[in-house]
């Protein structure tokens, strides 16, 4: 009950683990959009089946591509890559999942939308970076899971999805560690998110697939974002 089967193997294998080890990983941030008002008008028990079956859906699809799922919080659920062991492909593994995530909300909405009265939506924050992962509980609390400031930026993507009005975003230390792996993705811009004082490079996650038209949609959004920040503002506003 306190562990999947993989960690509970790795555990097994090398107890250590436990203490906690410095490594790069890619986390995954996700809640539901606008649940704190869609929660407003239900009883109690209707959240929490709303909470449940939604959590078990996006659960599955981080399992099906070989992540972790570290928490939930409310309506939010943090998931890793790249540990306990060791995944190459991990960035990869974890855009594939995002969007696995995302593809499952019709299912969901075919149950819920009705007694919801809107359809759900998702906001889905990736980065990755160095951590700490071991036990990051207490000796009354075990909680397997990462700590560090790559954690904490892709909390603040999954947060900035709300600004940017999209679904899925990505660091540019995740989008460099795509590869040639064929992700339909733009360049969206920098913030310099709340609390943090480098700025973040920011992509956004579309799809698996990559269409004619996003390409064409892609590369003008791109060229019209770097006369912008050329402070060119007619031949971005031509570009556009």
């Amino acid at each position: 009950q306190f562990f999947s089967p993989e960690l509970a193997q790795e555990l097994d294998i090398d107890p250590s683990l436990l203490e906690g080890r410095e490594r790069e990983i890619t986390v995954l941030f996700s809640d539901i959009r606008g649940f704190s008002r869609l929660s407003e008008n239900m009883a109690p028990r209707d959240v929490c089946s709303l909470v449940r079956d939604v959590m078990e859906h996006l659960s599955s699809k981080i399992r099906e591509h070989e992540g972790v799922v570290v928490d939930y919080v409310g309506d939010g659920l943090l998931a890793m890559w790249n540990a306990p062991r060791e995944q190459a492909d991990h960035a990869v593994l974890a855009c594939r999942a995002a969007l696995a995530m995302q593809e499952s909300l019709p299912a969901l909405n075919l149950i819920w939308e009705k007694r919801l009265g809107q359809k759900l939506a998702l906001g889905i924050g990736i980065n990755t970076g160095p951590a700490l992962v071991g036990n990051i509980g207490s000796m009354r609390k075990f909680k397997y899971g990462p700590l560090g400031h790559s954690v904490n930026i892709a909390s603040r993507v999954e947060g900035a999805t709300k600004t940017w009005g999209v679904s899925i975003l990505m660091t540019e230390e995740t989008q460099q560690r795509l590869g040639d792996a064929e992700f339909a993705r733009r360049r969206l811009g920098t913030i310099r998110a709340l609390g943090m004082v480098r700025p973040t490079v920011l992509f956004e996650l579309h799809s698996d697939k990559i269409t004619q038209e996003w390409a064409e949609m892609q590369r003008t959004y791109e060229e019209a974002l770097g006369l912008f920040e050329r402070r060119q503002w007619a031949e971005c506003c031509r570009a556009i």
